[in-house]
């Protein structure tokens, strides 16, 4: 409702009970900002740090992501991804900050995780999945490694023309030029649209 500081004074009361102390620290750490209170902040941030050390990165990973300082944030998550101690939704944030610093390609086997755990609902998934393949093919940086990852990418995804359009757009500048065609011709004579062919047209005028 906007009442930062009744909702701070209320938190820190929370946060003597163990069961909610972690949750209860940082969303009075967040409330204190939002009252720009930073002094106060730094407290709650302290004592969560000392509480759930784990917990205290893993938020300011996300309020770093929130404000697309998505180095920051990798700084702080790659250390626990390397521990495996990230659960599933701060796992989806540090695939997040791979793909925004060109990381795209080391970020894409970790999907099937995600997946598995059911991290997020399956139509953000999904979206989530075709923005993570495009920025790995505009990321590569040769045509070896740009064939590799097409050869791994699935047949469903293949179809895809989110996915289809920045591969033969990529595979054109790197010199795959006959690959671009091929895999278009072959995309139409599955589903014929005007939109491939201009693609396609623009690859073979060139």
């Amino acid at each position: 409702d906007g009442r930062y500081a009744r909702a701070e004074n209320l938190l820190s009361k929370a946060a003597k009970q163990k069961d909610v102390k972690t949750i209860a620290l940082a969303t009075a750490h967040d409330a204190a900002l939002k009252l720009d209170e930073p002094a106060r902040a730094a407290v709650h941030y302290a004592e969560l740090v000392q509480h759930d050390p784990v917990a205290a990165h893993i938020h300011s990973a996300k309020m770093a992501v929130s404000n697309k300082n998505y180095i920051a944030a990798l700084e702080l998550l790659d250390p626990l991804h390397k521990e495996r101690k990230l659960p599933p939704q701060a796992e989806f944030y540090y695939l997040q900050c791979l793909q925004s610093n060109q990381r795209a390609l080391e970020a894409l086997p970790m999907l099937q995780a995600l997946r598995k755990e059911q991290a997020l609902p399956s139509s953000m998934l999904h979206e989530f999945e075709l923005q993570l393949h495009t920025s790995a093919i505009e990321q590569c940086a040769d045509a070896e490694s740009l064939l590799q990852l097409w050869q791994h990418i699935s047949e469903r995804l293949r179809g895809e023309k989110v996915i289809l359009t920045p591969f033969c757009q990529r595979a054109d500048a790197l010199g795959l030029e006959t690959t671009a065609v091929q895999v278009l011709s072959d995309a139409l004579n599955q589903d014929w649209q005007a939109e491939l062919l201009g693609n396609l047209a623009a690859i073979v005028i060139a």
